[in-house]
């Protein structure tokens, strides 16, 4: 499933996909709306408002759909935002609109991780989420588990047999670490290496938000890199700890 359809975006439009277009600011390419909610990513330009402070970036990554302000579209690859950056949000909105194309990819990386753990703290609120290597197993096992997400240092929890077939299916990704990923599903200073999605909704969001967050986060938003799937459980590697 494409980044902007599974992150959710609900402002892309109402109308009929033959009655409107949406265009990359990127590449400038015209995208009809009913495929603009697969292959597009929102940016919006903050609205003024009195007394808010000089710290609001110029453009914002709507990756819930929720922002308010005017909004351009970019395809979500490092080429296109790149372009956009430099001149193409200015373009399409007729304005002195200028970032960096480092710092617009940050935003990028940012507004991802931002949405990776708003995802997983829905998740585990609405009981769609199985938490720690106990849990996740079983939820393996019992054929629930819909995504399997494990921490970059919990090497311990992936060479488990459970997570290792899971990998073999796809059904496996790498994200932060054991402190981020136990902060976003049980609170600050929690330590979990191991979740599994047991939703498919969520299960989508998640890995295309973590595709994103993998494509401008690495390497301080360097070109995009391979997709976070779990390749080193299927070639044997990982790190020493839990």
């Amino acid at each position: 499933m494409a980044v902007a359809e599974a992150i959710g975006r609900d402002d892309l439009g109402r109308r009929s996909p033959t009655k409107g277009m949406r265009s990359c600011a990127g590449c400038g390419a015209r995208v009809p709306l009913g495929r603009a909610r697969r292959e597009l990513v929102r940016l919006v330009v903050p609205l003024a408002v009195p007394g808010r402070g000089g710290d609001v970036p110029p453009v914002l990554v709507d990756l819930a759909g929720r922002a308010v302000g005017r909004g351009v579209w970019v395809h979500a690859a490092a080429a296109c935002v790149d372009a956009a950056a430099v001149k193409g949000i200015a373009r399409s909105l007729h304005a002195p609109v200028r970032m960096a194309p480092a710092e617009l990819r940050a935003a990028f990386g940012a507004a991802a991780g931002r949405r990776v753990a708003a995802l997983l703290g829905a998740a585990a609120r609405s009981g769609q989420l199985a938490v720690g290597a106990t849990a996740s197993l079983k939820a393996c096992s019992r054929g629930h588990a819909r995504l399997l997400i494990a921490a970059h240092d919990a090497a311990a929890a992936v060479q488990a047999a459970e997570v290792r077939a899971a990998a073999e299916r796809g059904l496996v990704v790498r994200w932060a670490c054991k402190g981020e990923l136990g902060a976003a599903v049980r609170g600050a200073g929690a330590q979990v290496g191991l979740v599994a999605v047991l939703s498919v909704p969520l299960a989508e969001a998640l890995r295309a938000a973590i595709a994103l967050f993998e494509t401008f986060a690495r390497a301080g938003g360097a070109a995009p890199g391979p997709p976070a799937v779990c390749t080193a459980i299927t070639h044997g590697e990982g790190r020493p700890g839990r």
